[in-house]
């Protein structure tokens, strides 16, 4: 299991609430020059700054399709489409949002990449960092996807409370009772993972119907595709 899922794990003992983030074209949508001005930090004439910097400048896009030759397109905004730098540019944009849960000691923040998630088994401390979220993300010209932002609240049975609920910019969250994140599907009772294995097991019982007629095959035969395509399906 990816050590971030074991540490929600260990985290949710008793009754707690998560929130996980979904930041809107998160690729699409990066300011280039928030991510040079976070690159300063690194030194302003430093050589990785620098190139980076030449990188994002000025680029022009031309669209053809085997008739027309379209105008070029200068491209001000977001990362360079197939760039590896690309995902570093966003770790950069938000490589000081942990600062936002300090002096929150219950207040949990967990990251992969765009995937974060943000807890706490008390409701009103966790109000307050998504409060500091949003301004976060306005400093830094980020936007919250709110129709896919939603949060769980993990207990051991029960209706969730009205007291319970998260806001953002004064809407309420969507309360979920299933929700897939790094792979693993979650449900509110944290020890019973049913729902993942179900799924897991209707996405293999797919793969397996992928390979036609098996009986055609050779043991050997079929018992490799079976290794290759449906076996990491299920583990």
């Amino acid at each position: 299991m990816h050590m971030t899922l074991i540490v929600i794990r260990t985290d949710i003992i008793h009754k707690f609430i998560a929130v996980f983030i979904d930041f809107t074209k998160a690729f699409d949508l990066l300011n280039r020059a928030t991510i040079i001005g976070k690159l300063e930090k690194i030194g302003r004439d430093n050589p990785l700054r620098v190139s980076i910097n030449n990188i994002l400048a000025h680029n022009e896009v031309r669209i053809q399709d085997g008739k027309t030759k379209f105008e070029l397109i200068v491209e001000s905004n977001s990362v360079l489409q197939g760039d590896p730098l690309s995902p570093l540019h966003f770790n950069v944009v938000i490589s000081d949002i942990t600062k936002i849960i300090q002096n929150a000691p219950s207040v949990r923040m967990y990251l992969y990449g765009n995937d974060i998630v943000i807890g706490s088994s008390n409701r009103r401390e966790l109000q307050e960092i998504m409060d500091r979220l949003e301004n976060f993300a306005m400093d830094n010209r980020l936007k919250l996807n709110c129709g896919k932002t939603v949060q769980m609240v993990f207990r051991k049975g029960g209706k969730v409370a009205e007291y319970d609920k998260i806001t953002y910019k004064g809407e309420e969250l969507n309360n979920v009772n299933t929700f897939r994140y790094l792979g693993i599907t979650f449900q509110p009772t944290i020890k019973s993972f049913r729902g993942h294995i179900r799924e897991r097991t209707l996405a293999a019982i797919r793969s397996i119907y992928d390979i036609e007629d098996p009986t055609r095959l050779s043991l050997s035969s079929t018992m490799t595709l079976f290794n290759a395509k449906t076996l990491p399906v299920i583990t």
